[in-house]
């Protein structure tokens, strides 16, 4: 059993505590004996997603900032440290609440974000799962807001890698600062938050053409956020999952629930043609 956690000597080299944890300990699955324990260096992971792989027994986890490990299940000792995804000249890694997945083409997929000054973009990256070398990174247009989700979408043959990006919703105000939705954007602007979920070729990492952008959210926290009592804090799309037939399937800020499916097999998803379906469920 594998649990991630904050030590006692809790501390991180980013500059602003964004939570988390900093230590992963295995336990005995039959009578939650420690095994070990494994320090995250110099970070924190952040919505913990392990991927466990053979050849030998090993987890895969990537930290807030995106970097990859591989960590041998047997003993807790680091096979591999992958580098950092890769952005635009002068910019850094920064957090983000994205993950690592690991793929049936033995690569992982990891989702973060870059930042220089007050510009921030998301980064899709792939990795050799036995290496840690990095195959390819693509910059995103918006923030990474979810894990990547990979599969074959709707009839097509090639492997997809899916993800969310897009602006997170914030801390709700106190009944007395509220404002009607659609208020309080930047300098009095309405608010519009904006998200899309995009597809990309497992293999070269280009963009296939799938994809589909909601209606901007007009609130500027999650629906069913309210202060004092009800503070989620949701991210922008949930983590995701594609099915046996292609369909993809997340949450998303707005408390909707999406099913994605490219029907007609032309490889872009048509709303009007019904391609797109929707349960609200509301706050959470």
């Amino acid at each position: 059993v594998l649990v991630s956690m904050r030590g006692d000597q809790w501390q991180t080299g980013l500059p602003i505590d964004f939570g988390g944890n900093d230590l992963v300990v295995a336990l005995d699955g039959s009578g939650g004996e420690i095994l070990w324990r494994w320090k995250v260096p110099n970070s924190t992971v952040y919505n913990f997603l392990g991927s466990v792989v053979d050849d030998p027994p090993s987890l895969l986890l990537s930290t807030s900032e995106g970097r990859p490990y591989r960590v041998r299940l047997c003993d807790g000792a680091t096979l591999w440290e992958g580098p950092l995804p890769e952005g635009p000249p002068g910019y850094g890694a920064s957090f983000s609440n994205g993950g690592l997945v690991v793929a049936p083409n033995g690569w992982a997929y990891v989702t973060s974000n870059v930042q220089w000054q007050d510009a921030k973009e998301g980064v899709l990256s792939a990795y050799k799962v036995e290496t840690g070398e990095l195959m390819w990174s693509r910059q995103q247009t918006s923030l990474t807001a979810n894990a990547p989700s990979v599969g074959t979408l709707g009839s097509m043959d090639r492997l997809s890698v899916v993800i969310g990006v897009g602006a997170a919703p914030g801390l709700p105000l106190p009944p007395l600062l509220s404002l009607p939705d659609g208020a309080g954007g930047s300098g009095g602007a309405p608010v519009a938050l904006l998200s899309q979920l995009v597809a990309f070729d497992a293999a070269t990492g280009e963009p296939t053409g799938w994809q589909y952008t909601p209606q901007p959210h007009r609130k500027a926290f999650a629906e069913g956020d309210s202060f004092p009592d009800h503070i989620c804090l949701p991210d922008t799309w949930s983590n995701g999952a594609i099915d046996g037939a292609g369909t993809y399937y997340v949450g998303h800020m707005s408390g909707n629930m999406f099913s994605i499916r490219d029907a007609n097999g032309d490889g872009i998803i048509d709303e009007a043609a019904g391609e797109v379906s929707k349960y609200y469920g509301g706050g959470g």
